[in-house]
């Protein structure tokens, strides 16, 4: 029998698998033997889950588990205040783990039996600062994504119109001058105005998080390497750090591209192989990183520039731009695991080099 599941089975615990909606949450507690001990429903609003796990935690350490979905972080902040110890599922494994007829009690009840026996597929549980610092850079992230979603509205007005802007940058000083000055028809001018208007007011934002962000960073070690990369300046290296998290929770960089988006799907039958689109349920901000990134690397390392170059030819823009982005996150899992710079090299290399300095 697994030692863990021997030891747990000796020692007095109970398990709570916590199905948590928006408004409710549903709950199965397990004692160590599998038997069921306690199953109902808690509104969120009446906050009286964890007062209840914590009479429980009396009697026997309580370890709950919660999926990571939208949402833990309330619960999981309830949980550590009560000192009862948590873990959080994989909501995906957990899935093609236990598939059939889902309903609250039986969700609720496979996560403490997975738990019980040593087979949940855990997810990362970053610490509380941790937490805190990831909301403040995510919401400086979406600032700039409704900035860069007003540039786009900007550019297709001007095209509507069958007008050049002469400037690159369509929201600096000039431009925006320029913009003003236009005589757009109804109802292009009014909207205009009010994406000068908006944009200015989410540029002040920007600013005032971006402080806020560099006040808060500690000095982070992995972004003070990943800012060797060019084209990854403070802000993104952050980003990318503190997303990432514990480097060794991934077992290599196949899984780190899978946690950014960037391995393709892969159906097989026989002797025929298809590689599908890249996984849609991943971490976006990693990817969106990696995706800034792109142009400047391409720019600075030579052998970057020949491999995006010769796969552009083959393969489009779209592709070679995640090629490049799948062999970033390549480089930066052996620059974490390593604690080591990216190098930018002179002469051409095998396409699968990791691109780190030794």
């Amino acid at each position: 029998m697994n030692q863990i599941i021997l030891q747990k089975l000796q020692e007095p615990k109970l398990y709570a698998g916590i199905d948590l909606h928006k408004k409710y949450a549903y709950i199965t507690i397990m004692d160590q033997l599998g038997y069921v001990t306690h199953q109902g429903r808690f509104e969120n609003s009446e906050k009286k889950l964890v007062p209840f796990l914590t009479e429980r935690n009396t009697a026997a350490p309580v370890e709950a588990i919660i999926e990571s979905t939208y949402g833990w972080y309330w619960l999981g902040e309830e949980l550590e205040s009560a000192k009862i110890a948590y873990v959080l599922a994989h909501p995906k494994k957990v899935h093609d783990l236990a598939k059939g007829r889902k309903t609250d009690k039986k969700d609720s009840q496979i996560l403490a039996d997975l738990y019980r026996t040593n087979l949940l597929p855990e997810a990362y549980i970053p610490t509380p600062e941790e937490r805190n610092f990831r909301e403040l850079l995510r919401f400086r992230f979406s600032l700039v994504q409704q900035k860069t979603g007003m540039q786009r509205r900007l550019r297709d007005i001007l095209a509507k119109q069958n007008i050049e802007c002469k400037y690159k940058d369509i929201l600096g000083k000039q431009a925006k001058e320029w913009l003003r000055e236009q005589p757009f028809r109804f109802p292009y001018k009014e909207e205009v105005g009010t994406i000068l208007n908006l944009c200015e007011y989410l540029e002040k934002d920007i600013a005032v998080y971006t402080k806020k962000v560099t006040e808060q960073s500690t000095g982070n070690p992995a972004s003070k390497l990943l800012e060797s990369i060019p084209g990854i300046g403070e802000l993104l290296a952050l980003l990318l750090a503190v997303e990432i998290g514990d480097i060794k929770r991934f077992p290599n960089d196949r899984a780190l591209a899978s946690y950014a988006g960037l391995v393709p799907g892969v159906s097989s039958s026989g002797d025929k192989t298809h590689l599908g689109e890249t996984s849609q349920k991943s971490n976006p901000y990693i990817r969106w990183a990696l995706a800034e990134a792109v142009s400047h690397v391409v720019k600075k390392d030579p052998v970057y520039k020949a491999f995006y170059d010769k796969l552009e030819g083959k393969k489009g823009k779209s592709k070679a731009r995640v090629a490049i982005m799948h062999k970033l996150i390549r480089a930066i899992f052996f620059m974490l695991t390593k604690k080591v710079k990216f190098k930018i090299q002179q002469l051409p290399m095998d396409s699968s080099d990791s691109r780190i300095q030794t």
